[in-house]
């Protein structure tokens, strides 16, 4: 069985974008599980 931890996949497309146009979702990156946190403060 693979393992994908998609909360820190949607983090890295979210931090990505915010590269590049300057958005950000705070809202809904707020709504993720606690695996997404090492992602976000890096």
């Amino acid at each position: 069985m693979n393992y994908l931890n998609i909360n820190k996949l949607i983090v890295v497309k979210n931090l990505e974008r915010y590269e590049e146009t300057g958005r950000l979702d705070k809202n809904y990156l707020s709504t993720l599980l606690s695996d997404a946190i090492p992602t976000l403060i890096l």
